[in-house]
């Protein structure tokens, strides 16, 4: 067992949580707190204890963390469990909330450590770092004239039906209509949102165009939030992972609603 630093002080320990989960990665980051929560802190008044993280709307939100009301807090004082925003930068949560999807991977908080060892590094250090895309220089782009050829136009056939966030997953297998998943034409939806069988066009923000699939499989993930969509992009993790999450418009064919 490692010697706790000198001028290190460990505020609260979560020894349950490396009982009940195998930890595959530890990650350090910052809390949001007020002034009476950082002095009640401070004492040693919190409780990680049956708490966890989750990912709401791109933001990473630690819950069921109790912060014991600081004695003189008074009117200042806060819920003592109330969620509190983590904080991360939006590369790291787009990548973690792609693991979480995956059953069985849950986001815990732990007491730091000193011992550098015990921080993995991330899955795929390359797709932090990736370039920004270049450019298309001015010779390529397409006169005018052949706008009508553009592979990324919306046919006047389809409508939107909404704006989704948009996920990507390995685990090949079959899909919840039977079929078997395929890279190119599985997409897992909330199927109360988009039925099964549906055919869809995703566009990405820019207007670019992802590709065509259909609605044929499911999972938790979709059932717990609706407008979250999954792509089935084969079995290269590192693929899943470099997509992360992405805002799409979904489109489908005009007649497809009645």
């Amino acid at each position: 067992m490692a010697q706790e630093k000198p001028g290190k002080k460990v505020i609260a320990q979560n020894r349950e949580a490396r009982h009940e989960y195998f930890v595959i990665e530890a990650l350090e980051t910052g809390v949001e707190l007020v002034g009476t929560e950082v002095k009640s802190l401070r004492a040693g008044g919190v409780n990680l204890k049956d708490s966890w993280a989750d990912i709401d709307d791109g933001e990473i939100i630690l819950k069921g963390m109790h912060i014991s009301p600081y004695e003189q807090g008074n009117i200042f004082n806060k819920d003592p469990r109330r969620p509190r925003r983590l904080l991360m930068h939006k590369r790291e949560i787009q990548r973690l909330f792609a693991k979480i999807k995956q059953d069985g991977y849950t986001l815990v908080p732990l007491p730091q450590t000193d011992e550098k060892e015990a921080v993995a590094p991330a899955d795929n250090p390359a797709a932090e770092e990736a370039p920004e895309e270049a450019p298309v220089p001015e010779e390529a782009v397409a006169p005018e004239d052949d706008a009508a050829g553009d592979p990324n136009a919306v046919p006047d056939d389809l409508e939107l039906l909404d704006t989704f966030l948009a996920t990507a997953y390995c685990q090949t297998g079959t899909t919840a209509t039977g079929t078997y998943t395929t890279v190119g034409r599985t997409l897992a939806v909330n199927p109360g949102v988009i039925p099964y069988g549906t055919h869809v066009w995703l566009y990405l923000e820019d207007g670019t165009l992802v590709g065509d699939y259909y609605a044929e499989d499911t999972g938790g993930n979709m059932l717990e939030h609706p407008y979250v969509i999954d792509i089935y992009m084969g079995t290269d993790y590192d693929t899943c992972i470099e997509w992360g999450v992405k805002r799409v418009s979904v489109y489908v064919e005009k007649d497809a609603g009645s």
